[in-house]
């Protein structure tokens, strides 16, 4: 056996396909989903989203809006289509992994509250979980 570490994959879905079949297996799971949101400006991409929806839950991996166009609600867009994608595959909550000088406020602001502060980053930081219900919420209703 070896062992061998990359930072560009080229089966990046082998994975996922491998603990799909063995969730099946073991507890008849439906299987988990990659995916990708883009934002466009002019053909070029200005922001994305990418994530999971996996056993009823949506994770978001990573948000991102160029600085250049910040301020104009495209991260908002981005999250707001996430949670659409996660309510039509019947997904009960979302969650989202953030460094405290990142985006917990963000989060908060769309309905998000902290369900867990792991400490012992760089720096003394924190990594915040958050978590939002999509079932029977207020805010949900307002943009699911």
């Amino acid at each position: 056996m070896s062992i061998k570490y990359s930072t560009t994959f080229k089966e990046p879905d082998w994975l996922t396909q491998k603990l799909n079949e063995h969730a099946k297996i073991i507890r008849q799971m439906p299987p988990m989903e990659s995916f990708e949101i883009a934002a466009m400006s002019q053909q070029q991409r200005i922001g994305g989203l990418n994530g999971l929806l996996y056993y009823d839950c949506l994770y978001i991996d990573q948000l991102w809006v160029n600085a250049d166009f910040r301020g104009q609600r495209i991260g908002t867009t981005l999250v707001e289509q996430a949670h659409r994608l996660a309510t039509q595959r019947d997904c009960r909550f979302a969650h989202v992994c953030t460094m405290e000088w990142e985006a917990q406020p963000f989060y908060k602001k769309l309905g998000y509250a902290v369900e867990y502060i792991r400490e012992g980053y760089t720096d003394n930081t924190s990594m915040i979980l958050l978590r939002r219900s999509l079932i029977n919420s207020p805010h949900c209703e307002k943009i699911c």
